[in-house]
């Protein structure tokens, strides 16, 4: 009988994410990092991004549980996502550092990124493996496709030498545009069991 009702609470857990909110969030966060980073705002770029994720819960609140009602998870449950957002808020605080590293490296002369070098990668690198992160930790799959969007964002990046914020602007794009869409389907879905019901 536990089992049962363990692999229904996960099953429901997983499904608690298809909302697309999160992506969108992400997204939005990866795109605002990227375009900061180009035009030249350094470190205030990586900055914001953890304050996209902020707002998850606010707007959670307030446009997706009025359409699909609020869920509360076992304690187990809610432990093992405070365990793993822990961690990828660690691997976050590690692509700021590296972010800034870089930043400080570039200004310095030390570091050159206009030719390949493997360190101009690292920063969409280390993104993807939070993405993988996100993935296990919501059951989400399609966070394994943002992880293989920004490893090989990474990889073309190192071999061509360019930006370290070009991988991280496209995986925004790609990230909220999917956010974008599984969100409006999501509420054009809750109006029509509305409707139906």
């Amino acid at each position: 009988m536990m089992n049962d009702t363990t692999l229904t609470e996960s099953g429901l857990f997983s499904v608690y994410w298809d909302d697309g909110l999160l992506d969108l969030l992400c997204g939005l966060a990866l795109l605002a990092m990227g375009c900061g980073w180009l035009i030249g705002l350094g470190a205030f770029a990586v900055i914001q991004a953890p304050l996209w994720t902020v707002l998850w819960a606010p707007l959670r609140q307030r446009v997706i549980e009025p359409r699909a009602g609020y869920v509360a998870f076992s304690r187990a449950q809610r432990q093992r996502t405070g365990h793993g957002l822990g961690l990828a808020l660690g691997l976050g605080i590690a692509v700021f550092v590296l972010a800034a590293l870089i930043g400080v490296g570039v200004r310095s002369g030390q570091l050159r990124l206009d030719s390949p070098d493997l360190v101009a990668g690292l920063p969409a690198a280390l993104i993807a493996v939070t993405a993988v992160l996100a993935a296990l930790l919501t059951g989400a799959r399609r966070f394994y496709a943002y992880a293989v969007v920004l490893m090989a964002g990474a990889a073309a990046t190192s071999a061509a030498g360019w930006s370290p914020a070009l991988p991280i602007t496209v995986a925004g794009i790609v990230v909220s545009v999917s956010g974008a869409i599984l969100v409006v389907r999501f509420i054009r879905s809750s109006r029509r069991f509305q409707e139906s019901s």
